[in-house]
């Protein structure tokens, strides 16, 4: 199975998977998170307006893969009125999939997408590394998505409002180089959860060296409004560096250990049409303050704590010098995203095939086209599932494409 595509447009947007420092709550992944078969496909837009306007699909897989990867191996034809017409797709982070018309999408039209994707290519029945029970999608998965283009014209975007930044302190709590405890306590450390941290159960037993202040920031409560956000991709800046994407600006969020402005980009997805907000900036003070700071140890119970190796090993505990801390553990993580598959660190995001071209192969019996490569995956995503946040995607170029016969 193969995909016929003509690129006429190319419009580069930068983004990728989000990786987010979770709250402590407990990881769970079902049986197919790791499979990169779809087991289902959704339309998100079933009354795309009337214009240059985009199908939006999420995708049920579990799968590490780039368009490139899967445009040998998924068919989508999209018609209207009865009659296809040409467009391209393209691939937005771990689940959602986009297509773009060459042509303004006629008020008042019937269309149908039609999606085929073949699993039997894309990975094994029950996820890879054969992790999980499975059934993870059948052999061949065929979908009819129904649409209409209904409501008024897209008109150009409308200004941003600004995202929101704080800062946000709290105890840095991530190893044993963290804390005092009074001598025969024995801290734990809970690693089953998205964030491991450290804990005792003696009240007063054990207490903090240090907290954390760091830069927080998130999308608004409402960007833009309703009518125009299921045509548009949402793009967050922490001083320049993008950190999260995904359609529902309210979902985004980063955490820093420095920085001081954030701004929200908004794309749509049809036209390609770009609008940045004003940046939203900690004040000079507020980015002074970040960072690691010594606490009072009022909570503890005893008059002189220890501290000790980071197996908290007894023979390795020493007294604790109030006025001499031990140096602060290091800092956690930045929400970043990883490499995508077209921009940096990634590969290609378009498989472009000459529909003359491979005619004329197929006249000859040849099975070829611009990537027989049947590998998935290319290191789209990182981290474990259950610490993985997928709200960003990988870089989008829409071009227009059309089906060979």
């Amino acid at each position: 199975m193969r995909l016929s595509v003509n690129i006429a447009l190319l419009v580069a947007l930068v983004g990728a998977s989000v990786l987010v420092a979770a709250p402590a709550s407990a990881c769970s992944w079902g049986s197919c998170t790791f499979s990169a078969r779809w087991s289902a496909v959704f339309l998100k837009t079933p009354s795309p307006p009337p214009g240059m306007s985009a199908l939006v699909f999420d995708v049920d897989t579990g799968g590490s893969l780039c368009v490139d990867s899967i445009a040998p191996h998924v068919e989508l034809a999209v018609s209207l009125d009865g009659v296809e017409v040409g467009g391209a797709f393209t691939w937005l982070g771990g689940d959602t999939l986009v297509w773009r018309p060459q042509e303004p999408l006629p008020s008042g039209a019937e269309g149908i997408a039609r999606i085929v994707v073949d699993n039997a290519a894309l990975g094994p029945t029950n996820g890879e590394s054969g992790f999980g029970e499975g059934p993870c999608g059948p052999e061949l998965l065929e979908v009819e998505l129904p649409f209409t283009v209904a409501g008024d014209a897209s008109s150009p975007l409308p200004a941003l409002p600004p995202p929101l930044v704080e800062l946000r302190t709290r105890p840095m709590d991530r190893s044993f180089a963290g804390i005092t405890c009074c001598p025969g306590i024995v801290p734990l450390y809970q690693d089953g959860d998205c964030v491991g941290g450290v804990y005792w159960e003696e009240e007063g037993g054990c207490a903090h060296l240090y907290e954390e202040t760091r830069f927080y920031g998130s999308g608004p409560a409402q960007a833009l409004p309703a009518s125009v956000e299921k045509q548009v991709w949402y793009q967050l800046y922490a001083d320049d560096v993008p950190v999260a994407g995904g359609r529902d600006a309210r979902a985004l969020y980063f955490q820093r250990k420095g920085g001081a402005c954030a701004t929200l980009e908004a794309i749509h997805l049809g036209t390609g049409e770009v609008v940045t907000s004003a940046a939203a900036c900690l004040s000079p003070a507020e980015a002074a303050s970040l960072g690691p700071h010594a606490l009072a140890l009022d909570d503890i119970t005893c008059p002189e704590s220890q501290i000790c190796s980071d197996d908290w090993s007894p023979e390795t505990c020493a007294p604790l010098d109030p006025e001499n801390f031990p140096p602060p553990p290091p800092l956690t993580g930045d929400t970043k995203l990883s490499p995508d598959c077209g921009g940096p660190g990634g590969s290609s995001s378009w498989v472009e095939i000459d529909v003359e071209a491979e005619e004329s192969e197929d006249d000859d019996g040849a099975s070829g086209g611009a990537d027989d490569n049947d590998e998935v995956g290319c290191g789209c995503r990182q981290g474990s599932p259950g610490s993985l946040v997928w709200l960003g995607f990988v870089v989008l170029a829409l071009g227009l494409r059309r089906r060979g016969a």
